[in-house]
């Protein structure tokens, strides 16, 4: 699913991109023809040190590391005056992806705990944003440029004329049976880049109603050049400073307060377990990275419960989580009084702040993923004692089991649920999102516990690095190397990469990927079951023991 190019030879790189893109004519024009790759070859030549760890399909980079810049050590606490240090040096390195620094435009720059920054990158096109192409740039303590990785490219012609009228688009959206009910509330122009790489000049336009019980707010993109819808994504995510509304079995949000911050319990069982668990998971994220809410900002904790009658569902809606009080017809609970549910909300709300993975195709499946991943390890934070073990038990491994038992998902064996998939194949982006979650649940839990895949569809031994390892691991990918538009394969290298950053040995580094390759997602390191596995983890660091 990867491939590594040695890039030191400069031979070696033209060989190897031309490779990559077999149809460009010979002495075609860069510039004009995005298949020639003379121009990507010379700028990774003049990078000696650069390897290239993951590219597109047509041959484009998408992750490079190595020695890529130098800016001297930054004395900035400001985002904006990093930023524009960092601009003065990346030139060089942009050619690479055929970018130059006026195509971005920074979203946010995280610091962690080794003191590197990573800065998150949008990218425009004559002053339009690209929705899907972003960028993120890896600066070490010195001040060297590390890694960049990311969607982002500059081969993107200009927006140009519009051939369909913003009403012509809106008779297309009003027209298609999925959104049949939705009012359109917005419109923009946007250039995409779709999840298979494809870029649109575009109409986004926001839908908003309800599907069913379910409230929808979609962004839907219509090319103004065909008139076609292109792709639809929704925006809603379903199943300290804290405050939790009734909605009264209504669905106006977020509804009456009825629990602010510290106050006392009230007699409404589930507004309490919405304060409680809220907290949990506040908690737990505090706990391990320091990270204050969702937005790493201290923004409030805002939870409605008693959504709607016979409600059995919950979401995140970009500001807010909302809970159901469940259907007895259906022996369906409550949802605010299940912990792991909670926490897999409020993951929504950090990926979207962070890594910001589209809720669609692979993409969605990591997103889902991602909550599910973050919902067992909260479980297992309180189980530890809420002091920093993580004790496991076989129900860590069981998604929304207190609320619609048996389970709504099984991370450790995903297609039990007669739904859901447990390995990687080539149509896996085309099924809903919390199905498509289940290898990279999979591949997490035999991270962090061991073993090999439930059903035998491979055959690759995983040593157990416990749960401590594997979560901050993954916690690592999506706050510094997810981009948007990640596949699983980007989640990979992702995920390899963060156990570098965190100073694993290279048998957690091989454990990361016997993992993935467990699920078929590249091609298993040679170390997989071998002699010399990762030392077992000890009590309390995440490993089911009984």
């Amino acid at each position: 699913m990867t491939s590594r190019w040695n890039l030191r030879k400069t031979l070696g790189i033209a060989v190897a991109l031309a490779g990559c893109a077999p149809n460009a004519p010979s002495g075609s024009d860069p510039k004009t023809d995005p298949d020639n790759m003379d121009d990507v070859a010379e700028a990774l030549a003049a990078l000696p040190e650069a390897e290239v760890l993951m590219h597109a399909p047509d041959g484009m980079p998408t992750f490079v590391v190595g020695e890529l810049a130098k800016i001297g050590e930054m004395q900035f606490e400001d985002a904006t005056a990093a930023d524009n240090a960092l601009r003065a040096q990346l030139g060089p390195v942009l050619k690479v992806f055929r970018l130059t620094t006026n195509d971005l435009a920074l979203r946010k720059m995280n610091v962690d705990e080794q003191g590197h920054r990573h800065f998150r990158y949008v990218q425009k096109k004559d002053g339009v944003e690209i929705v899907g192409a972003d960028l993120v740039v890896h600066v070490d303590v010195k001040g060297a440029v590390y890694g960049v990785n990311g969607s982002a490219r500059g081969d993107v012609g200009p927006m140009g004329t519009t051939p369909i009228t913003p009403n012509e688009a809106n008779a297309r959206v009003n027209g298609a049976a999925r959104l049949t009910g939705l009012a359109i509330t917005g419109q923009r122009v946007a250039f995409l880049q779709a999840l298979d790489g494809e870029f649109y000049k575009t109409y986004e336009t926001i839908v908003e109603g309800k599907r069913g019980q379910d409230p929808a707010r979609d962004k839907v993109y219509v090319d103004i050049d065909s008139g076609n819808i292109v792709a639809i994504y929704p925006t809603i995510h379903f199943a300290e400073n804290r405050r939790v509304h009734s909605a009264n079995n209504g669905t106006t949000i977020p509804g009456t307060l009825r629990r602010s911050e510290g106050q006392a319990a009230t007699t409404d069982v589930d507004v309490n377990a919405a304060y409680d668990n809220t907290g949990s998971s506040y908690q737990a994220y505090f706990n391990f990275w320091n990270r204050d809410s969702y937005n790493n900002a201290g923004a409030a904790l805002i939870s409605t419960v008693h959504y709607s009658n016979n409600y059995c569902n919950a979401f995140w809606n970009g500001t807010q989580m909302v809970y159901g009080d469940g259907n007895a017809s259906q022996n369906c609970a409550p949802l605010a009084r299940s912990l792991d549910v909670t926490a897999h909300e409020l993951t929504h709300a950090v990926t979207e702040n962070e890594s910001n993975l589209v809720y669609s195709g692979e993409s969605g499946g990591l997103n889902e993923s991602l909550s599910d991943i973050f919902g067992a390890f909260v479980e297992a934070w309180v189980a530890g004692g809420k002091d920093g073990d993580l004790v496991v038990s076989s129900n860590t491994w069981l998604i929304g089991e207190t609320i619609l038992p048996p389970y709504l998902r099984k991370m450790d064996d995903p297609a039990a649920d007669g739904a859901s998939r447990d390995e990687w194949t080539s149509g896996i982006g085309g099924i809903d999102v919390h199905y498509s979650s289940g290898p990279p649940n999979l591949a997490f839990y035999l991270l962090s516990q061991g073993g090999m895949h439930p059903r035998g569809k491979t055959t690759i031994p995983v040593p157990a690095i416990g749960m401590n390892k594997a979560i901050r691991i993954f916690y690592k990918a999506q706050v510094d190397y997810l981009t948007s538009s990640s596949n699983f394969a980007a989640a990979r290298v992702a995920t390899e990469q963060a156990a570098t950053a965190l100073g694993y040995d290279q048998a957690t580094k091989d454990a990361v990927g016997c993992a993935w390759a467990a699920i078929k997602v590249g091609a298993a390191p040679t170390t997989c079951g071998g002699t010399t596995p990762p030392p077992p983890p000890p009590p309390g660091d995440g490993v089911l023991t009984n």
